[in-house]
């Protein structure tokens, strides 16, 4: 497959999670990701709902059955998730989130892809963005398959929380890592995100 290829509605596309693979139609994808695993305090986030970044090199939108954004195999590439937390609509004790990488490879080429989440709560009048502690996430591709990574440790966003604040994550493949060998570019679908409490 290559890069800009699209999936056909009749294509089968086996999904890998925790090393169990499941084979599916695009069809049944969108009941898996709909499946009741998905509750209460998660929220699955498209590619289309992502932001290019301009402040740093910012991977590409492709448009398709299954859109994505594509990032490189050999420059370190970014996107942007705003959620607006009006009203507390993100769950009020929250103050980290679980995340998993779901993606899959642009070309046949197999290896390991390191992603990378970090995030900031940001209010009104602030003029610049620091931070918290990123936290890197594992997707080894063997296949044509969809990849889920593992939640890994959780992400706590740097900045207060107050009423009407924006919780803004970045997100990268770290592909200039030694733990990144994957030599294709690598197509992001979604994001799942998971509130959680975490104790400070």
């Amino acid at each position: 497959m290559s890069q800009g290829d699209v999936i056909t509605g009749n294509e089968l596309i086996p999904i890998v999670q925790d090393d169990a693979n499941v084979t599916t139609t695009p069809s049944d994808l969108k009941s898996y990701l709909d499946s009741d695993y998905l509750f209460n305090d998660k929220i699955v986030i498209p590619a289309a709902a992502m932001l290019p970044m301009v402040e740093v090199a910012s991977a590409y939108y492709l448009e398709g059955l299954f859109p994505s954004h594509v990032f490189s195999a050999t420059v370190n590439q970014f996107v942007k998730v705003q959620l607006h937390d009006v009203g507390h609509q993100i769950p009020a004790a929250a103050n980290a989130f679980k995340i998993r990488f779901i993606s899959r490879r642009s070309t046949a080429v197999n290896g390991e892809v390191l992603w990378r989440a970090e995030a900031a709560w940001i209010n009104l009048g602030d003029t610049a963005i620091s931070y918290g502690t990123a936290q890197d996430f594992s997707s080894v591709h063997e296949s044509a398959a969809i990849v889920i990574s593992d939640a890994g440790t959780a992400v706590t966003p740097s900045g207060t929380r107050t009423a009407g604040v924006e919780l803004r994550i970045r997100l990268s493949r770290q592909a200039e890592s030694a733990s990144d060998d994957m030599a294709t570019t690598a197509q992001l679908l979604w994001v799942e995100i998971e509130f959680v409490t975490v104790e400070e």
